[in-house]
């Protein structure tokens, strides 16, 4: 037995659970869930801002001891937190997920984000063309663990019980982040400051975190040690170097997940 699995069946038998869907819930759990490339982390970051003493408090170094990722975290460490825990997943739907804030965002923006993702983490080079992973992609051959795009988010608008859930759209969070800040705090009974409100959007803006990003590469972050620190982990859509989906490429996502992408408001 490899020495991960020992690790994991250990776990399992000492009762700490697992990780990812073997995790060991409780009812007071808090996720933000979202399948990956869908601006999880801009969320994580966000609640720890509002839930955090100090927002110059919440980095990159620091966000897992906040809002803790079930799919890197130790099991025994996980344990260990207080409730309520804030809890980070991108799995599909699982019923012992109580308190679930959804995060969405348009697929053909998520499959370009994800291609730089797996770049960055040197599954593939340059070489390897986005038109290529896309193919590949709407066939569930990458991010295996989580499903597919349409399959992960229709199984969470098709089973998780009212009041329970609250969706959010990247782009309405991109549009509006004052009344998006307002609107997780309301879902998850926080109270918030006008003052808060405004430090925790400018905190999690996209030119900030990309700044708290450089300054943790050395130390590393959210599995990051290893990976290619050319490609920028919070990437700018109008990047010159951003690689782009053709029509025929749009075209594919749209036909295998129309009805999803309509459920949530996406057009082609």
């Amino acid at each position: 037995m490899a020495l991960h699995q020992l690790r994991k069946f250990s776990y399992r038998a000492l009762g700490f659970g697992g990780t990812g869907r073997q995790f060991k819930t409780r009812p007071d759990d808090r996720f933000i869930v979202g399948y990956p490339k869908s601006g999880n982390t801009w969320v994580d970051f966000i609640v720890a801002t509002i839930t955090a003493r100090d927002v110059h408090d919440v980095n990159f170094t620091t966000i897992n001891s906040i809002v803790a990722d079930i799919h890197s975290e130790s099991p025994i460490r996980m344990s260990r937190l207080p409730s309520p825990r804030w809890l980070k997943s991108h799995d599909y739907y699982h019923p012992s997920y109580n308190k679930v804030l959804l995060v969405v965002r348009h697929p053909y923006a998520v499959a370009v984000s994800f291609y730089y993702y797996y770049m960055k983490n040197n599954r593939f080079d340059e070489s390897y063309k986005i038109s290529e992973f896309v193919e590949s992609w709407i066939k569930g051959e990458w991010g295996t663990s989580f499903s597919t795009w349409g399959a992960h988010t229709e199984s969470w608008l098709d089973r998780a019980q009212d009041g329970r859930l609250m969706v959010l759209r990247y782009e309405d969070l991109k549009k509006a982040p004052e009344a998006a800040v307002r609107n997780i705090s309301s879902f998850f009974e926080l109270e918030i400051s006008d003052q808060r409100v405004d430090e925790t959007v400018a905190w999690c803006s996209a030119e900030n975190m990309a700044k708290l990003e450089n300054d943790g590469l050395e130390k590393g972050f959210r599995g990051f040690k290893s990976a290619r620190k050319d490609i920028q982990f919070v990437r700018s859509s109008s990047s010159t170097t951003r690689q782009t989906l053709t029509d025929v490429d749009k075209k594919a996502i749209f036909e295998a997940w129309a009805d999803v992408m309509k459920r949530v408001g996406y057009e082609a």
